[in-house]
């Protein structure tokens, strides 16, 4: 008896694509951005499908893998900036 749960990552693009966009784009205001973080999102979600053990919906899974990204995406900008302002700060020394 197997009780894994079944996914299927060839039909998330038409099942969540759409939402998964929206969610970013409200959270990143750029749609380039909204895009890769997407993809990403079902990038990371086809590696670590087998992991998944269904205690939610796989739209529900989905969403938290985006929402980390989104996190991510956030930390990544916020080091870059703060990176780029020590050097300005260094540079007017």
């Amino acid at each position: 008896m197997n009780l894994t749960p079944q996914i299927n990552p060839n039909e998330w693009v038409d099942r969540y694509g759409d939402a998964l966009y929206g969610f970013a784009l409200a959270r990143v205001n750029n749609k380039q951005t909204a895009e890769d973080l997407v993809q990403d999102t079902f990038m990371a979600a086809v590696k670590s499908q087998k992991r998944f053990k269904g205690k939610s919906s796989e739209k529900t899974w989905l969403f938290g893998i985006l929402k980390h990204k989104v996190i991510d995406h956030y930390r990544k900008h916020k080091a870059l900036v703060s990176s780029k302002g020590d050097l300005w700060e260094m540079d007017n020394m």
